[in-house]
């Protein structure tokens, strides 16, 4: 009987199988992909957790490595572990590939300059940044795929998507297998922070001392949070649904979680055109062009994209765009306007504008020539000159749910009467979140004003102003002011915390408005953790003078309800409840002319509870790819084993 066919099939796979285990058994050990840790940090996020097994007794050497010599060994790289091998950078200029378990050396690579970034290993390529390179070297043996010079190449890289994203003069993205760029943002002063990835955006700190989120397929930038004014090197990580990250300023000194606020800017899916609309760029290539054809009462759709243009609205119509987030509108202007022309103006009746980001010119939006009823809703209105929304001389508008950030004047400025201000997200503005003057009957609710840098909510020369259930928080100078001539104002079940200054009531000459504000009211507010939780500020140069000198009259309760004081118990240790009203038995002072009668002794509920910032999925395609791999490989081999013994029974 002949030696069937198969078995010489059979040996040639376990020789096969024999000579690769036995070519890699110096550094190979059987480990779980569960405790590998292939970047800085861990993972996409940077939430440093492992589902490895924890070290809860005592622990001994078990080996060390000396990178090397001299002064220039010294190891800031983080490792990354991978498949029983430690990739590490070190000052020496090499990057190292270590076995796990007895520290044994696999292979190195020289740069020729220091290595403190940290590896990122993917799909058997390690990607590591020195200086000025971004470098990726093959996993196994450590030969050099590919090498792209940056200005700068400080951070550690991110690799999803087959995308390289990596900090230097500014944030790049790499095409991961070859090297080449697919974009770069520019970031002042450059970045040393390693990006984290979610969903879709890269969260990185630059040395301006801010927090950007960018989208990762085209570098915009879609919103900055300045986290203590220079050198943010702290990474980002993002767990819970939100972020956390260190300030670089010495003199900040804070770590701070950031969320998105509780109304939502933009709308997130995109949206279709309204019947009978006209499309940009399908039937007019730019939107003014759309917008001058547009009948009136009609539609004007357009598509993502970012189209570099201003834009006048002098017909009653609506402007939608696909999504709040991709379709962008960057200003361009004249030199001789420079500091008045808006991104968009408005000019006519019935205006409704939504679902755009705008930024880049002296104002974002400007409603201006009495026109009314205009609706302007679910925009980022970010990164403007001066204002992002200006309403002047008109009346009866409904300004909702846009994001308004980073602009370098007010987030909103309105001298009009009968509007609505409500869920906005106002936050990081040069000056007032939102100001308000020579108005009457403006309701200003549900927003989030936040971080603004000279104060949150400014009410001056009219009235009445209808505030609450606003979150009036961190905001520098002051949350909410009083400012020249307001009158009958009611501000009420807001959270009033963190500020400079809680309520400030500013002082002023009578000559300045022939009269001061009165008959105002602050009562069920919740003032927690001002640096003062209310001042009266009186102006040294018209103090004593003749005209008169004095501030616009408030009462702080409603001769019922009071406010709630967050220092009011230690201020008044002695301080009891009267009765089971939730109210306390001593007055909060002010000043001589300012007090609280009916102060709370609990916090108002007020409920702004924050929405998820999307969490990062687990990539489970190289584990899918790896499966199937292995899979086909099995089959065809059975397979073929099978057919020779068939082949051989069939002979025989």
């Amino acid at each position: 009987m002949g030696k069937p066919r198969w078995v010489p099939v059979l040996l040639i796979v376990i020789l096969l199988a024999s000579f690769y285990a036995a070519s890699t058994e110096s550094h190979v050990h059987v480990t779980s992909s569960t405790d590998n840790w292939p970047m800085f940090r861990h993972d996409l996020a940077h939430t440093g957790q492992s589902t490895g097994t924890a070290l809860t007794s005592d622990v001994v050497k078990i080996w060390n490595y000396t990178t090397g010599n001299g002064l220039f060994k010294a190891v800031y790289s983080s490792p990354s572990v991978v498949d029983g091998v430690v990739y590490v950078g070190s000052d020496d200029g090499f990057v190292y590939a270590l076995d796990a378990f007895t520290g044994v050396q696999i292979w190195n690579y020289s740069t020729g300059r220091a290595v403190s970034s940290s590896p990122v290993v993917a799909s058997g390529v390690v990607y590591i940044s020195s200086y000025p390179n971004v470098y990726a070297l093959s996993a196994s043996s450590g030969t050099k795929l590919w090498n792209y010079t940056t200005v700068g190449g400080r951070s550690s890289p991110a690799v999803v998507n087959g995308f390289v994203y990596v900090g230097s003069s500014g944030l790049y993205c790499l095409d991961a297998s070859a090297g080449a760029k697919i974009w770069y943002t520019d970031m002042y002063r450059g970045v040393a922070s390693s990006p984290a990835v979610a969903s879709g955006y890269v969260y990185v700190g630059a040395m301006d001392g801010n927090l950007n989120c960018v989208s990762a397929s085209n570098g915009t930038i879609i919103w900055k949070y300045d986290v203590g004014g220079r050198d943010t090197i702290s990474s980002p990580a993002i767990a819970y649904k939100m972020i956390y990250i260190g300030s670089g300023e010495p003199y900040d000194g804070n770590v701070y979680c950031l969320g998105t606020p509780s109304v939502t800017a933009a709308p997130s899916p995109s949206v279709n055109p309204p019947a009978g609309s006209i499309v940009v760029p399908d039937d007019f290539s730019t939107i003014q062009e759309a917008v001058d054809n547009a009948p009136i009462g009609g539609a004007v759709f357009v598509r993502n994209g970012v189209y570099v243009e201003l834009v006048t609205i002098g017909k009653p119509l609506s402007l939608i765009g696909e999504d709040g987030k991709n379709t962008i509108i960057v200003g361009v202007f004249p030199l001789s306007s420079l500091w008045t022309w808006p991104v968009i103006k408005v000019v006519a009746d019935d205006v409704t504008i939504s679902g755009f980001t705008i930024k880049n010119a002296p104002d974002g939006i400007l409603i201006t020539g009495r026109p009314s009823r205009c609706k302007i809703s679910g925009n980022n209105i970010v990164d403007n000159f001066r204002h992002g929304i200006g309403i002047e001389t008109s009346e009866n508008h409904v300004i909702s749910g846009n994001n308004i950030t980073g602009n370098k004047g007010d987030g909103i400025v309105v001298s009009s009467s009968n509007n609505i201000i409500s869920g906005n997200n106002i936050t990081r503005n040069g000056e007032s979140g939102i100001t308000c003057y020579q108005s009457e009957n403006v309701t200003i609710r549900h927003n989030i004003i936040s971080n603004n840098y000279n104060g949150g909510l400014s009410l001056r020369w009219g009235g009445p102003f209808y505030v609450y259930e606003n979150n009036i928080t961190d905001n520098q100078v002051y949350g909410i002011q009083f400012g020249l001539g307001c009158n009958n104002s009611s501000i009420y079940q807001n959270n009033i915390m963190r500020n400079s200054i809680g309520v400030e009531l500013y002082s002023h000459a009578l000559s300045v408005t022939g009269s001061f504000g009165s008959e105002n009211i602050v009562y069920q507010n919740n003032f927690a953790d001002n640096s003062q939780q209310a001042v009266v500020d009186i102006d040294e140069y018209y103090e004593n003078k003749t005209q008169g000198d004095s501030a616009d009259v408030v009462s702080w309760d409603n001769s019922t309800v009071g406010n709630y004081w967050n220092d009011y118990q230690t201020r008044y240790p002695y301080a009891a409840e009267v009765d089971t009203s939730g109210i306390g038995d001593t007055p909060y002072i002010i000043d001589e002319n300012n007090t609280d009668n009916h102060p709370l002794i609990g916090p108002v509920t007020i409920s702004l509870t924050p929405p998820p910032i999307s969490e990062p999925s687990s990539d489970s395609l190289p584990m899918i790819a790896a499966f199937v791999a292995v899979a086909v490989t099995v089959f065809v081999v059975v397979f073929f084993v099978y057919r020779a013994h068939r082949k051989g029974s069939k002979q025989r």
